[in-house]
């Protein structure tokens, strides 16, 4: 069995890809965007992304939570991007759109580990890479090692839902009660 790899040479990995990891980051933010509004898919928040900070990949190290074998980039999450639609409908929808534009390596989904009589929100999880095709782009080509987690989630399961509540917390005024 190898000896995980010492803490110190993996934050030197970290610092030196860590410019390339945001800027991977934001060219997949950009392909996704322009597929959802070339489909007129909504979202419900902007889409968000970013590459996970130093601490807390050291703290999972530490915690046992992930062993490096040999470099920084086999956390599949070391980039994350989340999309957050404003509907359930669109969920596989999108979920296609990414297998047809990107070269997904991995894929799960939060409701295939809920029993029978559990609740909980339903997301999909694509670790995806860019297709070999991109590559060839100069300006993609340093990016063939990365890869990043997608996770595609919804904010309403109905169209038209019945109510929404929406809690202020105290800041909201009377004057919206009820409307």
């Amino acid at each position: 069995m190898s000896k995980p790899v010492d803490i110190q040479e993996l934050e030197k990995e970290y610092i030196q890809l860590k410019t390339l990891c945001d800027n991977f980051s934001i060219e997949v933010t950009r392909q996704i965007t322009k597929l959802l509004d070339d489909n007129e898919i909504k979202l419900a928040v902007p889409i968000q992304f970013r590459t996970k900070s130093w601490d807390s990949i050291r703290n999972k190290c530490e915690q046992g939570r992930f062993t490096v074998k040999k470099t920084v980039l086999e956390l599949q999450d070391l980039i994350g991007i989340r999309l957050i639609l404003l509907f359930k409908r669109d969920l596989i929808r999108v979920s296609k759109l990414v297998e047809n534009h990107f070269l997904v390596v991995k894929k799960y989904n939060t409701e295939d580990r809920l029993e029978e009589n559990q609740f909980g929100y339903l997301s999909i999880h694509e670790i995806v890479e860019l297709q070999k095709e991109w590559l060839k782009v100069p300006t993609l080509a340093p990016f063939k090692e990365l890869k990043c987690e997608i996770q595609i989630s919804y904010a309403i399961g109905m169209e038209e839902p019945l109510s929404i509540c929406v809690n202020t917390f105290g800041t909201g005024t009377k004057s919206e009660i009820g409307r």
